[in-house]
This record gives structure tokens, sequence and C-alpha cells, in this order.
């Protein structure tokens, strides 16, 4: 398989999460698709993988924000910004 036909059969990666605590990004991931970043992304501030308090899950080409998770200093996780996605969307 050539390099032209090898790129353009990878996945795009456009779904970009950022960590943060207080003003400082402590991780950036990227994803696929929204639908599996957003649930991701709370399974690692459940579990304090990156000792962040904020997260955002957005479209890095077209800044679509999909959800924002916060996380208490007592671990309580809060979904503070979801965007509606109606399946099959």
């Amino acid at each position: 398989m050539s390099n032209d036909a090898e790129s353009s059969t990878r996945r795009k990666f456009y779904i970009k999460t950022v960590y943060y605590r207080g003003n400082k990004v402590v991780k950036v991931t990227k994803a696929a698709h929204a639908n599996s970043a957003v649930p991701r992304c709370v399974d690692h501030m459940q579990l304090n993988h990156y000792d962040a308090f904020v997260a955002e899950v957005f479209d890095e080409l077209s800044g679509a924000l999909h959800a924002v998770i916060t996380r208490s200093v007592k671990g309580n996780i809060k979904i503070i910004f979801k965007r509606h996605v109606e399946e099959g969307m």
C-alpha cells in the first residue's frame, strides 16, 4: 500500500479533550468520535488520572464544544455542559 492510500484510510482524530488544573493544561488527548471521548473523559475524571479539576471536549476543526466536566476537591463529578446528540447524527 502506498503512503497516499495509507494516509487516506487512517482515522482522523479531531475531537480533543483538554484537562486543566487551575490555568495549567495537564493533559491533552484526541479521539475520532465525541461519543467515545465524552464518556472516556468522565472516566478519567472519576478516577483522577490526570489530577485535573476541569476538562473540555471539543471538535478541533469546527470549535464545537461537546462537553465540560468538573471534579471537585472531594471528588464529585459534574457534567456542566453536554451537547445534545441524537442517534445517527
